[in-house]
């Protein structure tokens, strides 16, 4: 079934499906489907302590939407990267375990935290896991759980230097 101005993307089975945005008409009225926010993301109020074009745009999607408060972002990013262990050690857990369930809630939380920051690489090495897990394959989802270690692992470093330039830029 298909909500109006949805529509899921084939290429992606997980991903979120993607929603074309409705103008609001002139004359003040606006039409039936109108998406809120911003058509794109708006700069941190403040250049100087907010994500930049080097941070990603998903910091920069998420400095806009918290209304331009760098401050909450940068709070985000080291609360993600505080919790980015035990939400793995949930993934590893349920999966050696066999449990679909709560695997697929590990995953979900571990997937969508990682795609608010702009944690690209673990948001890639966990979608082939969930389609495992999906199909009762723990195997193969065992399997890859060595390429999402390496993407934490690239996507650790790239977020804690750009918390440590925020910093420094204090």
């Amino acid at each position: 079934m298909t909500t109006a101005g949805i529509e899921p993307d084939p290429a992606e089975p997980f991903a979120p499906p993607t929603a074309t945005p409705r103008r609001a008409t002139s004359g003040g009225g606006s039409t039936s489907n109108t998406v809120p926010g911003p058509a794109k993301p708006r700069r941190a109020k403040d250049p100087n302590g907010g994500p930049s074009q080097k941070s990603g745009p998903a910091l920069l999607q998420l400095t806009a939407e918290v209304g331009g408060d760098a401050t909450v972002v940068w709070q985000f990013v080291s609360d993600y990267l505080d919790l980015l262990d035990h939400r793995m050690a949930a993934v590893e857990t349920a999966i050696t375990a066999g449990n679909a369930e709560r695997a697929e809630v590990a995953l979900l939380s571990l997937e969508s935290t990682s795609l608010m920051v702009g944690a690209d690489a673990i948001v890639r090495a966990v979608r082939p896991i969930r389609v495992a897990v999906g199909q009762g394959d723990f195997g193969s989802a065992r399997d890859r759980l060595a390429a999402l270690r390496r993407a934490r692992t690239t996507d650790r470093s790239r977020l804690e230097r750009a918390r440590d330039d925020h910093g420094s830029a204090d």
